[in-house]
Formats: C-alpha cells, sequence, structure tokens
C-alpha cells in the first residue's frame, strides 16, 4: 500500500472511531462535534427537550435524553438502520428488526411499508390489496401490483404455485419457514428481461425444477434452501448469483450451468443430489464467462458411472478456475474410489486451490453423515482452516461470519469460528 493510500486509510479509520460508543466515552466531552449526544465520558445519554441540545444527535422528547437517531433518516448511509431500543444507528439484520414493514432490505435498510407488497400463502386473499394489514394469497398476484417504486415483496406462509416472471424487476423478502412449492417448474423465467433477487425462501417438492432461468434474465438467490425437486434445481442458461445457500435432495441433479450462462455461486452448501441413474450430481459448469465458483462445499453427490459423468462438479469450460473449494465424497453409482467422482479426471477446468478428495474425515464436519440434520461446518481440526492459498475478495462465510478468522481463509463454505 502507497504512502497516499495508508494515509486516507488510517484517516477513515480514525473518523469511524471517531464516532463510536467507546471513543465518546473516553472523549466525548472534549470533543463535541463528534459526541455532542453524550454529556460526560460515560456512556450516560445528555438530558434535553429540544434537538439542537444534542448536535449531532437527536433529542428523545419521550425520554428527555440525548440519542443517536430516531428514525433512520438520522443515520448515515454506512448504518442505515435505527434501532428502536437503543437508539443508535447500524444496520438491519432480519425482518424482525424493522417492525414497522417487518422488511430488512439487502442496504441494511427498513424497508418503507408503502413501497412492500405483502403476501400470506396461508392466511392470504388474492381480493385483498396485498398489504401488510391485509396481504394477497399468491405471488403470482403479488407481481401484478408492483409499479416503479414498489419493487419489494414480502412473503410469510407456505406457497403452493408456478411463479412466471416476464421483464419483472423485484426484490422477495421471506420470512423463517416460507417455503414454496410447484406442480411444476416453481419459479421460471420466460423472456428475457427479469432480474429477481430472493432471501431466505424454501423451495421443495417441485414437480420439475426449482428454477429455469432462460437467457436475458437474471436471478439472484441468498439464504435460499433448494430441495426434493424432481428435475434438475436449477437449470440456468442466463444469470445466477447463489450465495449462502443449501441446494440439496434434487434426484436429478443440483445446478446445471448452460454454455452460455454466467454466475457468481460462492458459500453455498451443495450436497446429496443425483442418483445413480443421472450423469452428474452436484453442479454441471458448461461456460466460463464472467463467472465464479468458490468457497463451496461440495459432498455426497451421486452419480452414474460411464462417459463424462460426474458426482461432485463436471466441468467442461476449457481454462474455467475453481478455487477455495470442498469437493469430496462424492460417488459414482455410490462408489468414492472412481476416478470421475469428485471432478472429471479429463476435465479443462482448473480445481488448483480446492479440496479434492474421496473421504471426509480430515474436515472434520460437524454432522456429515445424519440424514435428519447433515451439518457441513468444519470443526476446529478441520484440513480445511487456514487452507486457501489462493488469493479471494470474497470476505464473509455462509453464515455472515468474516473470512479470514485465522491467519488465512478456510476452504469450502464455512469459516471455522469458535
Amino acid at each position: 500500500m502507497g504512502a497516499r493510500a495508508l494515509a486516507l486509510a488510517v484517516l477513515a479509520l480514525v473518523a469511524c472511531e471517531r464516532t463510536s460508543t467507546k471513543y465518546c466515552e473516553l472523549h466525548g466531552l472534549s470533543d463535541p462535534a463528534s459526541c455532542g449526544y453524550m454529556d460526560a465520558p460515560t456512556d450516560t445519554p445528555k438530558t434535553c427537550s429540544l434537538d439542537t441540545e444534542c448536535a449531532p444527535g437527536r433529542c428523545n422528547t419521550m425520554s428527555m435524553l440525548c440519542v443517536q437517531c430516531l428514525t433512520e433518516a438520522d443515520c448515515p448511509t454506512a448504518s442505515p438502520f435505527c434501532d428502536p431500543q437503543t437508539n443508535t444507528c447500524g444496520a438491519c439484520r432480519t425482518n424482525a428488526d424493522c417492525p414497522s414493514s417487518a422488511a430488512c432490505l439487502a442496504t441494511g435498510q427498513c424497508a418503507d411499508t408503502a413501497d412492500v407488497i405483502y403476501a400470506d400463502g396461508t392466511n392470504g386473499n388474492d381480493g385483498n390489496p396485498c398489504t401488510m394489514q391485509a396481504p394477497c394469497k399468491t405471488i403470482t398476484h403479488a407481481l401484478t401490483k408492483l409499479t416503479t417504486t414498489r419493487t419489494t415483496i414480502k412473503l410469510t406462509g407456505a406457497f403452493h404455485e408456478a411463479v412466471v416472471f416476464l421483464k419483472t424487476t423485484a426484490t422477495i423478502l421471506a420470512d423463517p419457514g416460507t417455503t414454496l412449492s410447484s406442480g411444476g417448474i416453481a419459479l421460471s423465467f420466460m423472456m428475457a428481461g427479469s432480474a429477481v433477487q430472493i432471501f431466505d425462501l424454501e423451495i421443495a417438492n417441485t414437480t420439475k425444477n426449482a428454477a429455469s432461468v432462460a437467457a436475458g434474465n437474471k436471478l439472484s438467490l441468498t439464504r435460499v434452501s433448494i430441495h426434493d425437486c424432481s428435475d434438475v434445481a436449477l437449470l440456468v442458461a442466463g444469470t445466477l448469483d447463489l450465495s449462502r445457500s443449501q441446494v440439496y435432495s434434487n434426484p436429478v441433479g443440483g445446478i446445471s450451468l448452460a454454455k452460455n450462462a454466467s454466475f457468481d455461486i460462492t458459500n453455498n452448501f451443495i450436497h446429496h443430489n443425483g442418483t445413480d441413474a443421472t450423469t452428474f450430481g452436484g453442479v454441471a459448469i458448461g461456460t466460463t464467462g464472467q463467472s465464479t465458483f468458490e468457497f463451496n462445499t461440495v459432498v455426497d453427490n451421486d452419480a452414474n458411472m460411464g462417459g463424462a459423468n460426474v458426482g461432485g462438479v463436471v466441468c467442461t469450460a476449457t481454462g474455467f478456475h475453481a478455487p477455495n473449494n470442498i469437493i469430496a465424497r462424492n460417488t459414482l453409482k455410490g462408489s468414492a474410489t472412481m476416478a470421475n467422482a469428485n471432478v472429471s479426471a479429463m476435465s479443462p477446468c482448473d480445481f488448483t486451490g480446492s479440496a479434492i478428495q474421496n473421504d471426509l474425515t480430515s474436515f472434520a464436519f460437524a454432522n456429515p453423515d445424519a440424514a435428519a440434520g447433515w451439518d457441513y461446518h468444519i470443526g476446529s481440526a478441520s484440513s480445511a482452516k487456514d487452507a486457501s492459498t489462493v488469493p479471494s475478495l470474497i470476505s464473509e462465510d455462509v453464515d455472515s461470519q468474516p473470512r479470514p478468522y485465522g491467519p488465512a481463509k478456510d476452504l469450502g463454505a464455512d469459516e471455522y469460528h469458535p
């Protein structure tokens, strides 16, 4: 780092620290510009009756005390969420952090209720206006309420439908336990021009794909669980961003990426996909594009023996590099010792920097064998700890915990944190 860049980084760090509680405890009286809402070098707020007495904070006229914020408008862009309990700025992390709208955006801001379309698959009614108090019942109906400003759909309950996106731009947020099943393809992108983000949804028990993404469309899935689909779970010819998710128990295969697809697949558990009758198990990569496949745990997937079949990751994209993954104990017709069980022995792709092996013992996974609770988080003695040798900009893991925790980043979806 150059001297100028280092100086700027130090100044930025100092500026950030000067708004922290610890800094204000020590310097609140001598630095009122940064800590004007503090009355002394402790965390005891100053009494007030007007906002002007608390600059740069606000006066809470209920408690008659200076606080950092009363609403999100009082908070900086970097910390946009005003915690109603502590009256301090930060970022919302779950929908429950936002009592007024029950919708936490990826930016860390609570959505404005007027900008959210609400659907309850269990108790809603499509005759309702899709408001928080009167939600509609189906995602399909909720899509008809999208406008240029009302682009967020909030889901709760159990949905059973085939959702079709036609030149749709939307963000879909799901409460914990929200499910989508379908008698066909759960999420279809047929006409080019859609860009859809989905958070925290469970997609399961479909008679076809969980999602089929045609060319010219983009699907982003974060903290999504996809399982028990009767066809390839994710069939992608367009663009797929998949992060912090689980793709498992899909008997025809996990993720198929067509020749012209582009993708960013990071921090995912991909396991128990395919059977001894399928051509691939976990992932099939047919393109290089501007794409990333990194820090994934791909284990215990299966495929049939013969030809170019691969249980773990089959990759036919010449020169594609897939580092920092764990690809292990995948099988061909139940055998983990076959040459193509994990990756193709003749693959033109580069898996340098990924751990590829036939057994799981050295990874010290939490619970790799019990079907009732497969858990591929690594243990303290894991060979994946601090094992990354390929530089990466990815700074969080499947649980949004920071990478690295130790001297180097851990391989696979999970960064070990005691």
